[in-house]
């Protein structure tokens, strides 16, 4: 391998690590808001500054060679390094007001939330924070929160894996909602899988924890669901069984403004998974996170006991 002579430049480091995340030059292009070309000569100069071969195209994709997962080690690492030393740099004073952005993805159903409490109630009194707000799927947020991406995550159903670190989990069960009028409605009693089975169901795409807690739920008690819709959206799902359609699943919480307006009902449901459903606040192990973005983490998981639903019963 041939050694750089030149400095690397970060604008091509950029255009490599958005490829490497997207799986695509074209992906990576509207991630940087540049044509497809500039990127791949972004990542020609690198070839040619290393002598080595980054990427090898599979379909419409690239998949990264040995010596990208090199450089992007080398990416992650400096990475790393710099945002220990703003972090050192940023609290040697004290006293100091906080500064910075912090990062937080999380669900449809959480995005109201953290409106109000972090850019309501915490930026009030620091004015000079700014936050990215990010709405993804729950197999998204841990994602984004293990590759360093976002500094805080808000998954919902779905137990993250190592490196993404439950901070704090508060209990939401899956509920199933429906017009008042609905027949599980008018049981007056905990719905049974199999007697959700029997009606249309709407439901969350792949990769949305509710999408995968009621599958989940479904496979452990043997049931065949009858999905008429699939949707990305939660109000979708809500106007869907608002309008007599069908059925869907959701949190009671998540359904709360058509309880409220006698549009929905919300009903508890006799499976041991979906009762069991949980929030949960996430971070990076082993980051070192700056102060602002601790404070933050902090502020979420005190304000997140509103999400805690009591028990109705043993588990």
């Amino acid at each position: 391998m041939a050694l750089p002579r030149d400095a690397i430049s970060e604008r091509h480091l950029r255009s490599f690590r958005e490829t490497l995340r997207t799986g695509s030059i074209r992906g990576a292009a509207d991630r940087l808001d540049v044509e497809p070309s500039v990127v791949t000569r972004h990542i020609q100069r690198l070839q040619e500054q290393f002598g080595v071969k980054l990427l090898e195209r599979r379909g419409r994709g690239v998949m990264p060679t040995d010596a990208a997962a090199l450089l992007a080690e080398f990416c992650d690492a400096r990475s790393e390094q710099e945002e220990r030393l703003l972090v050192r740099l940023a609290e040697a004073g004290t006293g100091a007001a906080l500064r910075g952005r912090v990062h937080i993805v999380t669900g449809e159903g959480f995005m109201t939330d953290l409106m109000r409490w972090v850019l309501g109630e915490f930026c009030g009194g620091h004015p000079e924070l700014e936050v990215t707000l990010e709405q993804a799927s729950a197999r998204e947020v841990v994602r984004l929160v293990a590759q360093d991406q976002a500094h805080i995550g808000i998954s919902y159903a779905v137990r993250p894996d190592p490196p993404a670190d439950i901070v704090q989990s508060r209990r939401q069960p899956v509920c199933v909602i429906a017009t008042p009028g609905h027949p599980l409605a008018r049981s007056g009693r905990p719905v049974a899988l199999r007697e959700a089975a029997r009606y249309p169901i709407a439901q969350m795409t792949p990769g949305f924890g509710l999408q995968q807690i009621v599958s989940h739920a479904a496979v452990a008690e043997d049931v065949a669901l009858t999905t008429r819709l699939v949707t990305n959206s939660l109000a979708s799902l809500r106007d869907f069984a608002a309008l007599g359609l069908g059925i869907g699943f959701m949190s009671a919480r998540s359904a709360g403004g058509e309880v409220a307006a006698g549009r929905l009902v919300a009903l508890p449901t006799t499976s041991r998974i979906l009762e069991g459903a949980q929030i949960h606040v996430l971070a990076r192990a082993g980051r070192q996170y700056g102060r602002a973005t601790r404070e933050v983490l902090r502020f979420i998981s005190a304000k997140s006991v509103a999400w805690d639903s009591p028990r109705r019963g043993p588990e």
